[in-house]
């Protein structure tokens, strides 16, 4: 696998979507949309610096034929699966890296991603925003990124 090579991002300056009125020292108020578009963009832009190849590091399809507990996608930027032989459930994702990872679907069925699923370790544990598991179909993806505040992934963008 190429080496990653540490790219500074640009400084991004962000202003809220709501209009509200600065009233605390010229500082803005955001709101939790405000807060999940910054994480996304965050971690869009990390995913975006450009590799030495220029090129995402991604992989061959991964086939999954059961639950996968704990996952370990590989420091990828492009997890590819295979989800032919059934709908699987993915419970968690090694959190070693905490690299961004987009986790698409290149099989014929649907498979899910665990919201706080017991079957993985806590620290590998996915949150959906909508508190429940997240259905990935054929051809669709979902952009998963490592919150090492409360210390599990999160389902930023599907």
């Amino acid at each position: 696998m190429p080496e990653r090579v540490p790219i500074p991002a640009p400084p991004i300056r962000w202003a809220s979507t709501h209009g509200d009125k600065p009233d605390n020292g010229g500082a803005h108020r955001f709101s939790e949309r405000d807060e999940w578009t910054r994480k996304v963009a965050q971690a869009v832009i990390e995913m975006l610096k450009v590799r030495p190849t220029g090129i995402f590091v991604s992989n061959s399809p991964t086939q999954i034929s059961a639950d996968a507990d704990d996952y370990e996608h590989g420091q990828v930027d492009v997890l590819r699966v295979d989800a032919t032989s059934g709908p699987h459930t993915f419970t968690g994702f090694d959190a070693q890296g905490f690299s961004p990872f987009w986790l698409l679907n290149v099989g014929s069925n649907t498979f899910n991603v665990g919201h706080q699923n017991t079957n993985s370790a806590t620290t590998n544990r996915v949150v959906s925003k909508t508190g429940s598991d997240v259905a990935v179909a054929a051809d669709a993806s979902a952009l998963l990124w490592y919150d090492d505040v409360t210390t599990r992934w999160r389902i930023l963008g599907e």
